[in-house]
């Protein structure tokens, strides 16, 4: 038994998108049960198999999300940043946004809102109506929301009950203290 040696530190998230092996990006995930998206998405990043520049885009992406999982990027700035065209970089955030769970990486509520009625299947142009109009719901403006949404008050009455089951925030369930029990070598 030789001197006790710290904890590894876990690497960064830019490791595990630029360059880091698969096991940091396994170790840096498996961290802690109340890990935060920009540490939950690189496990993912590695098994959707994407070429390495689009990794490298990806990485950059998720590198720019928040503790929430939204993302606070302007993607120009990152096509500038890393020579890429921009259509490329809304490529892959339509990839990144694919990850779990649904909404991570919207840059606003309602594109978070409308990832989540597409993987549902409820993304129908009355529910586009009233995500792209949410200020209307906030006041609870029926007779408003029901004209824009082209709906019967029954109908609208249906929708906003199935939007009040969508969270505006998905990647927030893994945000929080992400403090790691450490276990002494000696007592």
């Amino acid at each position: 038994p030789g001197p006790s040696r710290p904890a590894p530190t876990p690497p960064s998230a830019p490791a595990c998108g630029g360059g880091g092996s698969v096991d940091d990006c396994y170790y840096t995930a498996n961290i802690s049960s109340a890990i935060s998206p920009p540490h939950h998405l690189p496990p993912q990043l590695i098994l959707a198999g994407l070429s390495a520049a689009v990794r490298r885009l990806a990485a950059r992406l998720i590198d720019e999300s928040d503790e929430t999982g939204d993302l606070r990027a302007d993607l120009e700035e990152v096509a500038t940043a890393l020579g890429a065209d921009i259509a490329n970089v809304e490529a892959v955030l339509g990839v990144c946004q694919g990850f779990d769970p649904t909404g991570v990486m919207a840059r606003s509520i309602p594109e978070c809102l409308g990832l989540q009625l597409k993987e549902r299947g409820r993304y129908d142009p009355a529910m586009e109506a009233m995500v792209k109009n949410l200020q209307l719901v906030a006041k609870h403006d029926l007779k408003g929301l029901a004209d824009i949404c082209g709906v019967d008050k029954e109908d609208l009455l249906d929708m906003m009950t199935e939007l009040r089951q969508l969270s505006p925030k998905p990647g927030s369930s893994f945000a929080g203290d992400a403090s790691v029990a450490v276990t002494p070598d000696v007592y």
